[in-house]
């Protein structure tokens, strides 16, 4: 199913391709591997796609334009780059002497926070574990979130800091 582009940062023709492979629902993730090799996660399933870039060069445009909107610059001499924008967060590295393609990474953060109690209405969580991280914020302890790329990691830490927002949080 196809929907209206949500991506108001996408609107310039650099970026066509990556609004056009976005504008799917329930693409979560982006790569571009060079301009020819991308993949989606859609619905928890990564497939090839067509990149819609004819060049190296354009998918560099693109990545340096994204970076851009994110306030952050990447060339040459800073050939890695990362940015949150809105509702994405892009990870870019320049073609270069150590590797001839540019690769881009684009993940779409959730459409929605869930607090921490939605996470047993929607079968992602158990009691006992909500208990136990409840324990864990309540005791101030350190902590690590893990797991492979889309598992829920970043929804996850916006549900637990929803649990403590009158505290002073820093998260690194």
């Amino acid at each position: 199913m196809v929907i209206d582009n949500p991506w108001p940062m996408f609107t310039q023709p650099e970026l066509a391709p990556i609004a056009r492979l976005l504008a799917e629902s329930g693409v979560s993730d982006l790569v571009f591997n060079g301009y020819s090799h991308a993949s989606v996660l859609h619905h928890n399933r990564w497939s090839p796609v067509q990149s819609g870039f004819d060049s190296e060069e354009q998918l560099a445009a693109a990545a340096k334009l994204l970076v851009s909107l994110g306030g952050r610059q990447i060339d040459l001499a800073h050939p890695f780059a990362s940015a949150n924008l809105d509702k994405v967060r892009v990870h870019a590295m320049l073609a270069s002497a150590v590797n001839r393609q540019t690769h881009l990474s684009i993940r779409v953060h959730a459409s929605r926070d869930l607090a921490l109690s939605q996470w047993l209405g929607v079968n992602q969580i158990e009691r006992a574990q909500i208990q136990l991280l409840r324990g864990v914020l309540d005791s101030r302890e350190s902590f690590l979130i893990s797991g492979s790329a889309g598992a829920g990691k970043t929804t996850l830490l916006r549900a637990l800091l929803s649990e403590v927002a009158a505290e002073r949080i820093i998260t690194i």
